[in-house]
This record gives C-alpha cells, structure tokens and sequence, in this order.
C-alpha cells in the first residue's frame, strides 16, 4: 500500500480495536487493508466472477485501489465522505482514519451482499 508514518499506523490499529466488536467494520477494514476484498479483481482471481472490471464504472478492473480512489461511479461519494473526488490508495489511507473509509465503504453498497461472502467464501 506503501508507506505510512508510524503515527498512522498506530492510530489505524487503535481504530481497528474500536471494530473489533462489530465484526461487518472489521472485516471490511480487512479486506481493504488486505487487498482481499470481494471486489471483481479478487473474485475473478478466484474464478468466482467472469471478469475483474469494475460493475459501478466499467471502464477498469475493480482492484482496492479502484475502488476507494479512482472508480468515477463513487466520485459523488468520496468527495462527501473522504473530502477528494479521486486519489492514489496511499493518499486515501493518509488522509483519513479507517473509520472514515468504511463509512464510505458500506455507503457505496458494495460489500452489503451476503451473497458473495457465501459464494465466495470471503467473509
């Protein structure tokens, strides 16, 4: 993901024992740290999906980084939420606190489907 600060890293583990009692945050917290999210690039890699474009834009694979950065179907979103219409990966973890990208996260929808999690296995 590149490099953050030992500030940031501290402040994102202390965030992420605040989830630790709601499991949806933390596992979403997870897989956007992990890179193993249930976006199109990881499923397809699984062979779970036909193909690892973005379903919002349909222009680029849906990596993490697409989504929380670069996806123009969740500009309107971002800008609301993470005060930016587009921004590398590394910017977006900088910039705000892992609270604040789950939020815009769950307001996209895109991990609300408990049918990819039982398909997929990625929980």
């Amino acid at each position: 993901m590149g490099n953050l600060d030992s500030s940031q890293h501290k402040q994102t583990l202390k965030d992420l024992k605040k989830l630790q009692t709601n499991r949806s945050g933390y596992r979403t917290a997870t897989h956007l740290i992990t890179g193993h999210a249930g976006l199109n690039h990881h499923l397809h890699k699984m062979t779970v999906t036909d193909s690892p474009i973005c379903p919002s834009c349909e222009t680029e694979e849906e990596t993490v980084a697409h989504f929380l950065g670069q996806c123009p179907a969740h500009a309107l979103t971002r800008m609301e939420l993470l005060n930016t219409y587009q921004d590398s990966l590394l910017n977006i973890f900088k910039h705000n606190n892992i609270l604040k990208i789950i939020k815009y996260a769950n307001k996209t929808g895109r991990f609300q489907t408990e049918e990819i999690i039982y398909t997929t296995g990625v929980t």
